[in-house]
């Protein structure tokens, strides 16, 4: 294990960090299998799944390089608070994104797909923001940046995810207003798009 690798300061945290890393893999496949359910609807997905897979894959590629490659760009904070604040954040946004699939219930899909008999769902996360299980796979991918302990794999983590997401969402919310009209407009005007005070 490179030691530039803010979680590799021990064992432990070397676990802790591969055990969390390898949870969020697995629950984002059991996601991804609701797409085998039958719905009746549009799909509109225009590649935005494809972008949101690369944009992460790039991601975790550069971000898992950078502490090797580039060693200058090190965060100067103990290794052990870094290992243990991104673990946190990588729990932390799957419970986020658990709670906004549950949420959304069976109009939650990983294609963009208007369902026959959809609605605009404002409850829980959804009252506050229109794409919160992208906001939480974002908290995710910010913990494993910052586990690394590099400032590039960090901001490959944030940044490169952000323009899959955006693709994503302005494919989504076209779809959406299509379908809703003004009432669409009205709900996205109430609510921040993914990282509030900011979008």
């Amino acid at each position: 294990m490179h030691p530039g690798f803010a979680f590799a300061v021990s064992p432990l945290w070397r676990s802790l960090f591969w055990l969390s890393f390898a949870a969020w893999i697995a629950i984002e496949l059991a996601i991804w299998s609701r797409d085998r359910a039958k719905v009746k609807g549009r799909r509109d997905d225009k590649f935005s799944m494809l972008a949101i897979g690369v944009s992460i894959g790039i991601a975790n590629s550069l971000a898992f390089n950078a502490p090797r490659n580039w060693p200058a760009f090190a965060i100067t904070a103990p290794p052990e608070a870094l290992a243990a604040a991104g673990i946190v954040l990588i729990w932390a946004g799957i419970g986020f994104r658990l709670w906004a699939v549950r949420t959304l219930g069976r109009f939650f899909r990983v294609t963009v797909t208007v369902q026959d008999d959809h609605r605009l769902v404002d409850t829980g996360p959804y009252a506050r923001l229109r794409n919160p299980s992208y906001t939480g796979a974002l908290v995710t991918m910010t913990g494993v940046g910052l586990a690394l302990g590099n400032w590039l794999s960090l901001a490959a983590m944030v940044l490169i995810p952000i323009l899959g997401f955006g693709w994503r969402i302005r494919v989504e919310e076209a779809s959406l207003a299509a379908r809703f009209g003004a009432d669409y407009e009205a709900y996205r005007r109430r609510r921040w798009a993914l990282v509030p005070p900011i979008w």
